[in-house]
């Protein structure tokens, strides 16, 4: 599978529809962007090149080539996570999934996880495995990003319970 992906898949796979936008509109706001995927490191780095969109992404993290980390042990998603997360220069991260092991490897990485329902996740999985929420589109997404973003920052603001400053 991996040789067909590499000599003909990619050339035929295709973006989702508004992802460029989304990165580019991170980009202008001055969000780091790293992607953290258990495919092979060089398989996810030819990917995106080929697509034109690899350097929105501060880090490119994924499992070894033979998918393998140390003394053949895989790589698991909490770890690649943890990776990518050295790489972003920013006091919050949110991950973006489409399997229930993002959110799973997000919430393990104290992190939120948004899902996109435009992914190869079953219906539900992605809710029971915890995700903060579910997307259907690449504006949604941006909507949750930054409703994320402005709790984070209202809960790193000082705002007491009585509602004073």
């Amino acid at each position: 599978y991996r040789e067909y992906y590499v000599t003909t898949g990619i050339s035929q796979s295709r973006l989702y529809p508004g992802i460029r936008e989304v990165l580019e509109t991170l980009t202008a706001a001055g969000r780091p962007v790293a992607v953290a995927t258990q495919k092979p490191q060089r398989l996810a780095r030819t990917v995106l090149a080929h697509h034109g969109i690899d350097a929105f992404f501060q880090g490119i993290h994924g499992s070894g080539d033979d998918e393998t980390a140390v003394e053949g042990v895989p790589l698991g998603k909490t770890e690649i996570i943890a990776a990518a997360l050295r790489d972003l220069d920013t006091q919050h991260a949110i991950m973006v999934g489409d399997r229930a092991q993002d959110v799973s490897g997000a919430i393990a990485n104290g992190l939120d996880c948004i899902g996109v329902g435009w992914g190869f996740a079953p219906d539900g999985e992605l809710e029971d495995a915890g995700s903060f929420a579910v997307v259907g589109d690449t504006t949604e997404l941006l909507t949750v990003i930054d409703r994320l973003q402005a709790i984070h920052f209202a809960a790193m603001s000082g705002v007491s319970n009585d509602g004073n400053v």
